[in-house]
This record gives C-alpha cells, sequence and structure tokens, in this order.
C-alpha cells in the first residue's frame, strides 16, 4: 500500500494541518460555488503521538500517517472502526497468493455459518412439524394447531 505521508503546496502561508477548499470560477474569483468542496490533511504536519490524541478525529489521522507500520492497534484503542481500517489496510498488503488464502478461510467460515443457520432453520421446522402431528392426531382443532404452528390449513392437512 502506497503511503498517504505527502505535502501538497498550497502557497505562501497555508501551513495548517486541515486545508479546506472548494470551486471557484477563474475568471471571477468572487464567486464560489456549493458543489464541491476538499478537505486535505497534511499528513506529514501531524506529530501527534497515539496517547497525546485527544479525539477520534485525531485518533484517524494518527492512524492513517502510520498505517504502513502499525501492525496491530495501538493499546487502549477500543474504536472497532479503527480496527476496521488497519485490518483493510492488511489486507490491502497481501500477495495474490496471500489473498486468495485469506478469502478461501473466509469462505470456509461463511459456508460453516450459513449450514449452522440452515441446520438450526430446519430443526426448527421439524419440532413445528413434530407439534402440529401430534395436536392433530389428539384431536385439536384446526384453528389452534394453525394458530400456534404458524402452518397454514394447507400444511396442516397434508401431515
Amino acid at each position: 500500500m502506497r503511503s498517504l505521508n505527502f505535502e501538497v503546496d498550497f502557497g505562501e502561508g497555508c501551513g495548517e494541518l486541515i486545508q479546506y477548499l472548494s470551486v471557484h470560477n477563474d475568471l471571477h474569483p468572487e464567486v464560489r460555488y456549493n458543489i464541491m468542496h476538499m478537505v486535505y490533511v497534511m499528513l506529514p504536519r501531524f506529530e501527534k503521538k497515539w496517547a497525546d490524541c485527544k479525539d477520534a478525529f485525531e485518533q484517524l489521522i494518527f492512524l492513517f500517517k502510520n498505517i504502513n507500520t502499525l501492525h496491530k492497534m495501538p493499546a487502549g484503542c477500543k474504536d472497532k472502526a479503527l480496527e476496521a481500517i488497519l485490518k483493510s489496510a492488511k489486507i490491502s498488503k497481501l500477495s495474490a497468493e496471500e489473498l486468495m488464502d485469506y478469502e478461501r478461510q473466509k469462505k470456509v467460515i461463511s459456508d460453516y455459518a450459513a449450514a449452522l443457520a440452515y441446520a438450526d432453520e430446519e430443526g426448527d421446522r421439524r419440532g413445528v412439524l413434530r407439534t402440529a402431528k401430534r395436536m392433530k392426531a389428539n384431536g385439536e382443532a384446526m384453528d389452534k394447531i394453525m394458530l400456534y404452528t404458524g402452518l397454514s390449513h394447507h400444511e396442516i392437512k397434508a401431515l
């Protein structure tokens, strides 16, 4: 992954960490358009350590500046969004072979979760059918069976 750690020269007197830009007409510089705004964060100008970041925005800037060198989240960070950014950055650094392995592992986990969910649903369905069969065998009214099992008249009749 390429570093985002570079400067853009916005001219003399523009030394702030964050530059807010908008579109204007070169022939009429007094006219500003409200159609596009850009925010540039000059990462090289951000010199704080993790412990010195006082809010989530500064933590985000720290993460972007140091994303190529971080191997894990800084101590004390519990922000799930920042963890997701770091995880995405790590994935983007994988070789083609490593990425294929990663995707295979994700598929195995997803398939396993889907199989468990299906088995759970199928087990629930079988339990409902078993209950409906018992109720029908014991002479319970069709409306009562439908109410307790959620099955249709047609489904109960087919049992």
